[in-house]
């Protein structure tokens, strides 16, 4: 079996909904995006200090992951319509658990969100 490996560095995980795009549907076209999916085309806003930080981050050797709870379709469809592919090395499907001698706390970095 072959495994997906990204190379050694540092990495960034960003998520897809309220951190990349607004759940909600906008109320005006300002930062609109249009997310195609399963044949539907869905209107998000896009939060764009974090796509700006994403973009540096990976401008800078970071290694780029993005997931999302809503799954890797989902996830996908997102960064197509953001037109980040190029910024990205992975993406997956959210974690609902994980399996760890330790405590998420005592090694996960400290969250980061930036405000508008």
């Amino acid at each position: 079996m072959t495994y997906y490996r990204l190379p050694e560095g540092r990495v960034a995980y960003f998520d897809v909904d309220d951190t990349l795009v607004e759940w909600k549907e906008p109320k005006d076209d300002m930062c609109s995006i249009t997310v195609e999916m399963n044949g539907r085309k869905l209107k998000r806003k896009m939060i764009c200090s974090h796509v700006q930080e994403l973009k540096r981050q990976a401008e800078a050797g970071t290694k780029i992951i993005v997931w999302s709870a809503g799954g890797v379709a989902w996830a996908e469809a997102c960064v197509k319509a953001l037109k980040i592919g190029g910024y990205v090395d992975a993406i997956l499907t959210k974690p609902d658990r994980y399996y760890d001698d330790k405590d998420v706390n005592d090694w996960f970095p400290k969250r980061r969100f930036f405000n508008e």
